[in-house]
């Protein structure tokens, strides 16, 4: 339309399998899932609903959930698209809740009905989506993406360790024990709107994951020396500390989630440089003018809106003080007689 009445969009896209595509209005905050009962068995984690390639006899593909959706978008709205290796993380069940959490009145998931079931799934789903969304401090679609491939890589972090304790052994079907689902995860972020400029190839996030997770064999001892942020974690029992060595001459940022700390470090003597060789073609991407982006897991769930950023100018080390949920910390006693 045109610019007197303001731009609209319309997001359409045909579903087969189990992915699935979101819609966030960061400007209301509310989350809506627009391939909505796309599985015809939300119980069944097992099961795609939908497969192509000759799946059925007579080599037809399983087309049983197949679906068109639309959702009409306005400017700034954002259109996440993921696998079930991502949005099953969101799931109740897999989180180790029973019905009754999520307000079934029965018991145990075996008593729910699918219907009763894919409501009450994507009702919760779509408020913790909600919930980690409209805690972020800027709407940047690759911070919105690594969020919510965080959250699921947290999500299965100790059934990730019994796995790797006992290679061969079967997982327990205990999602109190071992939350989460682990499987392909893949998240799709899209900004609505014009496009203006071109986005980074690769965020330096993804690569610090990338280094974290695939690479465990590297000397850190020299990488450590030479990167823009170094990090050291620290616990004690009201508190979880961060000790931050960074580049000189830079800004250091922090943003906290209950879970998760990013810290950014930008620094103008290097962009400074980087304008001064500004008439040189680049080859590849620049990092120089790119602010430096780490994600910290946090051991214990914090409250965002309490902390406190030091900064010792003679050793040159930024200490971030996070306080601990404390309704989360339990306190044991037993007799020693």
């Amino acid at each position: 339309r045109g610019e007197a009445e303001g731009e609209r969009y319309m997001f359409a896209c045909a579903n087969v399998g189990d992915c699935k595509a979101f819609h966030w209005r960061p400007t209301t905050g509310q989350v809506v899932e627009i391939t909505h009962s796309s599985r015809g068995d939300a119980l069944d984690a097992s099961d795609p609903g939908g497969r192509l390639g000759p799946y059925l006899p007579n080599n037809r593909a399983d087309l049983r959930n197949f679906g068109l959706y639309t959702k009409e978008c306005a400017v700034g709205d954002i259109v996440l698209l993921m696998s079930d290796g991502v949005y099953d993380n969101f799931d109740p069940m897999h989180q180790g809740f029973s019905p009754r959490d999520v307000g079934v009145e029965v018991d145990s998931w075996d008593d729910v009905t699918p219907l009763e079931a894919d409501g009450a799934i994507a009702r919760y789903r779509i408020a913790l989506m909600g919930e980690l969304l409209n805690a972020l401090p800027d709407v940047s679609v690759q911070r919105i993406a690594d969020v919510f491939v965080q959250h699921a890589y947290e999500n299965t972090r100790s059934s990730r360790a019994f796995m790797s304790a006992y290679p061969g052994k079967r997982l327990p079907c205990d999602y109190v024990r071992f939350p989460g689902k682990m499987d392909h995860t893949t998240c799709v972020a899209v900004k609505v709107g014009p496009i203006t400029e071109a986005a980074p190839a690769v965020s330096p996030l993804s690569i610090d994951r990338a280094q974290r997770l695939f690479m465990p064999t590297f000397d850190t001892r020299i990488i450590t020396t030479h990167v823009p942020l170094c990090i050291t974690t620290q616990e004690t029992s009201t508190n979880v500390i961060l000790v931050c060595r960074a580049l000189p001459r830079a800004t250091l940022s922090c943003t906290v989630l209950p879970h998760l700390v990013y810290l950014t470090v930008e620094s103008e003597a290097l962009s400074a440089f980087a304008q001064c060789r500004g008439r040189m073609p680049i080859f590849g991407q620049d990092e120089l003018t790119q602010p430096y982006v780490r994600c910290i897991t946090l051991p214990h769930k914090v409250f965002p809106e309490v902390h406190e950023i030091v900064f010792d100018r003679e050793s040159s080390l930024a200490t971030i003080t996070l306080v601990k949920d404390r309704q989360l910390i339990k306190t044991r006693t037993i007799a020693l007689s």
